[in-house]
């Protein structure tokens, strides 16, 4: 068995986004029946580890559903996409996936669910508007990438980029499975950040310090070695369970764990347990610092995936 770690391309009553007016959006040139037009503004959901942004398409007994998720700031997010005219996607298919006129296609990798009444849904790994260069990247190949990377800065996308953003596509080869028309994406963006760095205050981060880091948290370790194959839960394994858990740790002035959080997990409990344990004893850091070179609070984020060997 494995147990994979990688970085995760890494919160009350959800207040609506303000609307483009008509004729701002735009739509890529292709059969309009493959639309999905947007029958509610975008919501924004403050919950205690997460700011989702989610807005619903479609209607009658062609509907769909789109959400962004972020756990923490960064230019990175969870993306999940839903609706029946995803039906016939499968785990093999490789999908296609378009931001607006302006981005290339990426060809992320993903899971197949469910989603409420929308039915099939596609749960993309975190990815980001722009390309990323692991693009192409599958499996461990695409683990390493994040793992050399994970200090180095990311660009800022940029409220223009994002206002440039105004339809996703869903698409394998020449085949089209659905564009969703989402509007100009700068504003709901800009929310989604502020959502986030409410998030760090929860926290107990100095968001205005943390803003301009000269040295970003550092493990000291591989945080592949963080957790082992023998940490996988018997019973979990012998009943052929896995999981995914994204987890948060809060990291102090030392480069000691202070705290160790499960912000979203399939469960079962089991797979939390056994992370959060294994972190706080085993995980240690070189301390961020701020501008001024001075050691400070920050947090670390990254996701677990508990996988038993085909």
């Amino acid at each position: 068995m494995r147990t994979l770690l990688f970085v995760a391309a890494a919160a009350v009553a959800p207040p609506a986004l303000a609307q483009p007016a008509a004729g701002q959006t735009t739509t890529p040139a292709a059969n309009p029946l493959e639309y999905l037009s947007p029958v509610s503004p975008w919501h924004l959901n403050y919950a205690e580890d997460s700011c989702r942004l989610m807005r619903s398409f479609g209607t009658g007994d062609d509907t769909g559903m789109v959400y962004f998720e972020r756990f923490g700031p960064g230019e990175g997010f969870n993306l999940v996409v839903a609706g029946k005219r995803l039906r016939s996607i499968n785990a093999e298919s490789k999908l296609q996936i378009r931001f607006g006129d302006g981005e290339e296609h990426q060809e992320p990798e993903f899971f197949i669910g469910e989603f409420g009444d929308y039915g099939p849904a596609v749960i993309f790994r975190p990815m980001q508007i722009n390309r990323s260069p692991a693009h192409g990247l599958r499996g461990k190949a695409l683990d390493e990438y994040w793992e050399r990377v994970a200090d180095a800065p990311i660009e800022p996308v940029g409220a223009e980029r994002e206002r440039a953003v105004t339809w996703l596509s869903i698409s394998r080869g020449k085949r089209s499975y659905v564009t969703f028309d989402l509007g100009p994406m700068n504003k709901p963006f800009a929310a989604l950040r502020n959502c986030t760095n409410d998030q760090l205050r929860y926290w107990g981060i100095d968001v205005e310090r943390h803003d301009t880091l000269s040295r970003k948290l550092k493990p000291v370790q591989s945080p592949g070695t963080w957790l082992k194959s023998e940490d996988y839960p018997r019973l979990m394994a012998r009943i052929g369970q896995q999981g995914i858990i994204h987890f948060r740790i809060v990291v102090d002035e030392t480069g000691k764990p202070s705290s160790c959080h499960i912000q979203q997990s399939t469960r079962p409990k089991e797979f939390d347990d056994v992370v959060c344990k294994r972190l706080m004893e085993r995980a240690t850091f070189e301390p961020a610092l701020d501008a001024q070179g001075a050691p400070l609070k920050s947090f670390y984020r990254n996701t677990v995936i508990f996988k038993l060997p085909s």
